[in-house]
C-alpha cells in the first residue's frame, strides 16, 4: 500500500479524492485478507477473487492471467448486467480507462522504429497550431517524451473537459482545441511529474499527423488486428458490453464519452487484453508476430525525462507504463479508471508473467484488495533482490534539507490550495536515513539511505525517493508521481493553523447559534437584541459547510467529476452558495464595525467578531484560488 511520502505523490495518478480515501482506509494484512493464503493456481485465484467480489458487491469483472509467456486463464466472473442477470464472460467488453495510454506510447515507438518521428522531437515541431505556453521553451521545450511520461508540466483535464461527453464524439483536434487557450507548462519540462491525460492525447494528435490516419484507425490497423484484439474499440459498443456502476455495485452510471479517447476511452474484453499482456511480457511479440521491437517495449517501461532518474531511480512513469515496487519486487503496469469502471494491468518481464483485471464498478477498495491478491499470485517463486548496503546521509542534506515540505506538482493547479493543507511533510534525518511525517494525518515512516541522496523502504532493493536541488535552486524531494518543495516552518504550518482555527470558530458559531435560537424561542432572551451580529457569521458558517455538500452531490450525480463540469442543479447551487458565503462574510465584518457598541454581551460580540474574521479569511482565500465565485464548470 501507499507509504507516507508515496501516499502524497502517488495520488497524482488518481485525482479522485473519494477513491483515494477508500484506498487509504484499506489496511492490508497480507493475502489472508482476501480469504486465505496466497493463491497458487488459477482455481485458487478465482475462488479468492469471487470472495472479494461477494464481500465488496462488485457486479462483474474480466480477467486474464499469463505465466511464462503463455496464456493460462481468461474469464469473466460475476454479472455483466445485474439487472438482466447477464453473466460476464471472456468476451464481455469492459472499460479499461487509462491503460489505453500504453497504446499511445506503442504507436509513437513504432513510428520511431520506422524513422518517422522521435520521442525527443518537440511538440512545437509537429503541432505549432496547438497553443501551449512554455516559459522555458528556448532552453527546455516540451518534447513528446515529456508528454508520454507526464513530465511536461501540463495540468490534467479541466472539469469542463471531464464533463464533456458528446455523441457522436468530436475529433481529436476539436477536443484539444476545446480548452486550448489554457494550456501552460507550470514548471520546467522534466523537472517534475504529474498525471495528465492531455499529454498522451497531444502525442496521439502528432501520430495522426505523421501517419495520415485517425489515431483509432492507426492503432486498429497496426496493433489490434495483428494482435488478435478483435473486439477492442474506442467508441461505445452496441452489444456485449458490461454495465457501469458506482462503488455500491447497484447505482448505474452513464457511459462516459472520454473527450481524449486515446488517453482513456478504450473498451476491451479479457480475450483482447490477454493479447496485450502477451505482447508486453514477450517483448513485443504476439502469436509469433513481432509487433514492435523489444527495445520499444523496454522504452515503454523505462523513465528517462524526470529529474530524479539521473540519480538512479527507476520507479517513475515510462513512455506508457508505470513502475512500482511492492514487497521488494519491481512491477510494471498501469491502472485504469473511468465512470463506472476500474482496471489494472500488472506484469513481471523477468518471469514473463502478468495479469489483467477489469471490473464494472467504481469500488476502489475492492480493486485494492484484488491488486494485492494478484501481486501475491505473481511473485510466487520470484527471488527478492538483496537490499543494498545502508549509506550515510550527505552532510549537505543534514544541514540544509531537514524541515518542512509542500506538494509542488499538483495534478490540477486549481487544487494546489488543498495540498497546502493535506500534503505538508516534515523531514527529520537519522544516522542512516530519514523520518517523514505527514503533518495533516500524523502518519510517519522511516526511509533508509541507499546513497547519500536517495532513499528506499526497509527490505526494498531499489530507491524510490530522491532529494536534490532543482535547476532553479530550490530544495526538493521527489518520487514517481510528485515533487515536494522545501518551505519555511511558517509557510508550512500557518495555513494549517489558520485553517484549523477558522473551522473551529465556524463550528462554534453553529453550536452557539443553536443555543441562542432555543433561548430566543423559549425564553425570549432580551439580551440578544443585536440579532445581525450573531446571525450573519452563523449563516456564513453554515453556507461554508454547504459548499462541500453541494459539490459532493454534484460529483455523485454523474460519477467522477461529471457533475462538477456541467451546469447541473448541484453545481449551480455550489456557485450560488459560494457567492452567498463570500457576501455574508463581508457583511458580517462590516456589520461589526458599524455596531462597535452593540446592546449585547462582550463575549457574544467578540465571539461573533472572531467568527466573522474567520469566515472572511476563508472566503478570501478560496476566492484567490478561484474555488468560489466562478462556475465550477468553467474550471
Amino acid at each position: 500500500m501507499a507509504t507516507s511520502i508515496d501516499a502524497i505523490l502517488s495520488k497524482q495518478a488518481r485525482p479522485l479524492c473519494a477513491l483515494l480515501l477508500a484506498a487509504a482506509a484499506w489496511v492490508v494484512s497480507g493475502p489472508a485478507a482476501a480469504g486465505g493464503s496466497a493463491p497458487r493456481t488459477p482455481a485458487e485465484l478465482k475462488a479468492q477473487l469471487e470472495t472479494i467480489m461477494r464481500e465488496e458487491r462488485v457486479p462483474g469483472m474480466g480477467l486474464a492471467v499469463v505465466a511464462n509467456g503463455q496464456l493460462v486463464w481468461q474469464a469473466g466472473l460475476g454479472l455483466a448486467d445485474p439487472a438482466g442477470k447477464t453473466p460476464a464472460s471472456a468476451q464481455t467488453l469492459f472499460r479499461v480507462g487509462d491503460i489505453a495510454k500504453g497504446f499511445v506510447g506503442l504507436a509513437a515507438l513504432k513510428l520511431q522504429e520506422q524513422g518517422k518521428l522521435k520521442l525527443t522531437d518537440t511538440l512545437k515541431q509537429w503541432a505549432p497550431e496547438l497553443a501551449l505556453d512554455n516559459p522555458w521553451e528556448a532552453s527546455d521545450p516540451v518534447r513528446l517524451a515529456h508528454l508520454l511520461e507526464h513530465t511536461s508540466g501540463l495540468s490534467d483535464m479541466s472539469l469542463m473537459e471531464y464533463a464533456h461527453s458528446a455523441e457522436p464524439p468530436v475529433s481529436l483536434k476539436q477536443a484539444l482545441q476545446l480548452n486550448g487557450g489554457g494550456r501552460k507548462a507550470r514548471w520546467r519540462p522534466g523537472s517534475r511529474a504529474a498525471h495528465s491525460s492531455v499529454g498522451p492525447a497531444l502525442v496521439a494528435y502528432v501520430i495522426e499527423k505523421v501517419s495520415g490516419q485517425r489515431f483509432e484507425d492507426y492503432v486498429t490497423q497496426n496493433f489490434f488486428l495483428p494482435m488478435g484484439m478483435k473486439s477492442a474499440s474506442y467508441v461505445e459498443p452496441h452489444s456485449g458490453f458490461a454495465g457501469q456502476y458506482a462503488a455500491d455495485g447497484v447505482t448505474a452510471l452513464p457511459y462516459w464519452h472520454h473527450l481524449y479517447r486515446p488517453s482513456g476511452a478504450l473498451n476491451a474484453s479479457a480475450e483482447d487484453m490477454a493479447q496485450y499482456l502477451l505482447l508486453l511480457v514477450n517483448r513485443g511479440s504476439v502469436g509469433g508476430t513481432q509487433i514492435v521491437s523489444p527495445a520499444s517495449v523496454e522504452r515503454l517501461e523505462r523513465p528517462e525525462t524526470l529529474a530524479m532518474v539521473a540519480l538512479g531511480i527507476k520507479v517513475a512513469p515510462g513512455a506508457g507504463m508505470l513502475n512500482t515496487i511492492e514487497n521488494g519486487v519491481h512491477f510494471r503496469g498501469h491502472f485504469g479508471i473511468v465512470n463506472g469502471g476500474l482496471s489494472e494491468v500488472l506484469y513481471l518481464p523477468e518471469t514473463r508473467s502478468g495479469v489483467v483485471l477489469m471490473m464494472n464498478s467504481l469500488n476502489e477498495l475492492a480493486r485494492a484488495r484484488m491488486l494485492e491478491l494478484l501481486q501475491a499470485y505473481l511473485v510466487q517463486g520470484v527471488p527478492r533482490p538483496a537490499a543494498a548496503p545502508v549509506a550515510s546521509v550527505d552532510a549537505e542534506l543534514r544541514e540544509h534539507y531537514q524541515g518542512y515540505y509542500l506538494e509542488d506538482s499538483p495534478t490540477s493547479e486549481r487544487m494546489r490550495f488543498v495540498h497546502d493543507f493535506t500534503d505538508v511533510m516534515q523531514v527529520v534525518f537519522t544516522d542512516n536515513g530519514m523520518i517523514a511525517r505527514n503533518v495533516f494525518s500524523g502518519y510517519a515512516e522511516e526511509w533508509i539511505a541507499q546513497t547519500g541522496r536517495t532513499f528506499r523502504q526497509q527490505g526494498q532493493a531499489e530507491p524510490m525517493v530522491a532529494m536534490f536541488r532543482a535547476q532553479d535552486g530550490e530544495i526538493v524531494m521527489q518520487s514517481k508521481w510528485g515533487t515536494l518543495r522545501k518551505v519555511s516552518t511558517f509557510r508550512a504550518l500557518a495555513p494549517l493553523a489558520v485553517g484549523a482555527l477558522s473551522i473551529f470558530l465556524m463550528l462554534s458559531s453553529l453550536i452557539a447559534g443553536a443555543v441562542w435560537a432555543v433561548k430566543k424561542l423559549f425564553w425570549r432572551d432580551q439580551a440578544a437584541v443585536a440579532t445581525s451580529i450573531r446571525l450573519l457569521p452563523m449563516v456564513a458558517s453554515m453556507l461554508f459547510f454547504m459548499i462541500g455538500f453541494t459539490l459532493v452531490g454534484a460529483m455523485n450525480l454523474q460519477g467522477l467529476w461529471g457533475g462538477w463540469g456541467a451546469p447541473t442543479a448541484e453545481s449551480i447551487a455550489a456557485l450560488v452558495v459560494g457567492i452567498a458565503f463570500l457576501v455574508l462574510s463581508v457583511m458580517g465584518v462590516v456589520n461589526l464595525v458599524r455596531q462597535r457598541r452593540p446592546a449585547t454581551g462582550r463575549f457574544v460580540y467578540w465571539h461573533s467578531a472572531l467568527v466573522s474574521v474567520a469566515c472572511l479569511t476563508v472566503a478570501l482565500y478560496l476566492l484567490y484560488w478561484q474555488a468560489i465565485g466562478i462556475p465550477v464548470w468553467k474550471m
